[in-house]
């Protein structure tokens, strides 16, 4: 946002010249030009070239920090500096609240996305009743996860018995 500005001064001895004109049209300047006292003028204006070409990258992470997952998506639709730092965000941790859906979408992009799948630290799997394809996802997707440092898999002993062959030959 602009703000154009003009001041002119009177006093008893001698009219002062224009303090501050910015931008303002001739007009305006002859109607002020018989002006008494200290007479101020502003108008306001938005450009579309007044947001940074340039945001730090701690900046970014901090305002990061503080959004909501849903408010973190939406920040990656900005442009590729936000993007990166969302991404970062959003895969760091993996599987709290998410739908056993949800898991399999995921699970399907960091396969196909193993630039997304270096951020993912923490994953978690708790469903009470996984379908197979969770579980099979899940093994397809342990080899890319090169950053992860916690897995913690809360499955139904039915499924566990299943599920930990399958995980311990993808960790091989």
């Amino acid at each position: 946002m602009h703000v154009y500005t003009i001041a002119r001064l009177h006093n008893h001895d001698r009219d002062l010249d224009d303090i501050s004109v910015s931008k303002i049209e001739n007009s305006t300047l002859n109607s002020l030009k018989n002006a008494k006292g200290i007479y101020i003028y502003r108008s306001y204006s938005t450009e579309l070239n007044v947001i940074p070409k340039h945001i730090p990258p701690e900046l970014i992470h901090q305002i990061s920090l503080s959004l909501p997952r849903t408010d973190l998506v939406s920040m990656t639709t900005v442009n590729r500096c936000f993007q990166a730092e969302a991404e970062r965000l959003l895969y760091e941790s993996i599987g709290h609240g998410l739908s056993v859906s949800a898991m399999i979408s995921c699970f399907d992009i960091l396969i196909a996305v193993k630039s997304k799948a270096i951020f993912v630290r923490s994953l978690l799997v708790d469903h009470s009743d996984p379908e197979t394809l969770l579980i099979e996802r899940l093994c397809d997707c342990i080899p890319v996860l090169l950053s992860l440092t916690h897995l913690q898999l809360l499955l139904p002993y039915e499924t566990s018995a299943m599920a930990i062959p399958l995980i311990n030959a993808a960790f091989e």
